[in-house]
């Protein structure tokens, strides 16, 4: 009876193959992302817009930039064999000759927009040994996972459910996977209606600026017929002369109250978006706004949420050079210990 319970106990119940809210459709997982279902995109490419904002793409570089560009190095286990060390240090050697600084930070913006972030990876022979050569990113747009688990591309000879990627080939990286979802949950799905948000704010901005750069000229005129023509005409000569001449029954003003009152409307408005930017992606915006009294008044708070943040998305990111390692290691060192990838961030104010 105790084997039984525990054979049962040992076996996954609530999973992806049988879960009610993952909608498996034609053979794949789809997204469960709410903001591109409301806005009925076909892809995740509706968050191309988050990237071309300048304070969403600022915002985004610092939180990856706090991870990306420190030091890091390989820990093998305290029992590691001569051939486990043979095998970390060839590792090391193959992941110090990549750009793994600039395949953290690209792989880092992606996942974090559209939820998740594939990349190639490429090999070559290298006399008995096999080694990585680049990890090249490429669109999220172009894979799909199937409900095998498996990694297909979409070509053109085979759109849907696309080609079963071969092991070891895509470098899988996600953000935020909730629930089994192998595609994860972007930042994307938030930003793209504060990036909205603020630009309809900047539209609405730019017309009032448009439109209070040449006041409105208010001409009072006692009469009719042509004495309002020759009102409105010298009502449109100031708008484009530097010298008008009226007679004496046409009073000229312009219409310019409350300008000021109004644009700072508008101002603070693009403001407050950009700050709830940078909650979504800082988790604080006291080290974004400006200003001495904003980073003092905090008390220290953002500094802690930022080493916080920081320590969690390099140990993410870790793990995904740590596939990387296994693969070599598989490859080239069949059996021994897998060294873990640590960055370091002893001093995250450094």
């Amino acid at each position: 009876m105790n084997k039984i319970i525990q054979r049962e106990l040992r076996a996954e119940v609530a999973g992806v193959s049988n879960d009610i809210n993952s909608p498996v459709m034609g053979g794949v997982f789809r997204q469960f992302d709410h903001t591109l279902a409301s806005k009925g995109a076909a892809d995740v490419h509706l968050y191309d817009s988050v990237l071309r904002d300048a304070h969403a793409s600022s915002v985004l570089e610092k939180r990856v930039d706090a991870y990306a560009m420190r030091p890091w190095s390989l820990e093998l286990a305290k029992d590691a064999t001569a051939y486990d060390k043979r095998a970390a240090a060839f590792v090391e050697r193959v992941l110090r000759s990549l750009n793994l600084a600039g395949i953290r930070k690209e792989t880092g913006i992606v996942k974090f927009v559209f939820g998740y972030a594939p990349s190639e990876v490429m090999y070559a022979r290298e006399g008995r040994n096999v080694v990585i050569t680049d990890v090249v990113s490429r669109d999220p747009n172009r894979f799909l996972v199937d409900k095998a688990g498996n990694i297909c591309l979409r070509t053109w000879a085979n759109m849907w459910p696309g080609e079963v990627m071969p092991k070891r080939k895509i470098l899988w990286a996600t953000h935020n996977k909730r629930n089994n979802n192998p595609y994860g949950r972007g930042l994307g799905e938030i930003l793209w209606w504060l990036v909205w948000f603020k630009r309809e704010q900047q539209k609405q901005f730019y017309t009032f600026s448009h439109r209070f750069a040449s006041p409105t000229v208010v001409a009072t005129v006692t009469g009719t017929g042509q004495a309002i023509e020759d009102a409105m005409e010298a009502a449109t000569g100031v708008s484009g002369e530097s010298e008008v001449v009226v007679s004496d029954n046409v009073k000229l003003s312009l219409l310019e109250s409350t300008r000021h009152g109004s644009e700072m409307v508008f101002l603070n408005g693009i403001k407050f978006w950009n700050e709830e930017m940078s909650k979504a992606v800082l988790s604080e915006n006291a080290s974004t706004v400006g200003g001495e009294h904003s980073v003092k008044s905090n008390g220290g708070v953002s500094d802690d949420l930022r080493t916080i943040q920081m320590r969690a998305d390099a140990a993410a990111s870790d793990r995904e050079i740590d596939v990387l390692s296994i693969w070599l290691i598989e490859m080239n060192f069949p059996g021994a210990k897998v060294p873990r990838c640590i960055t370091d961030i002893t001093d995250p104010n450094k």
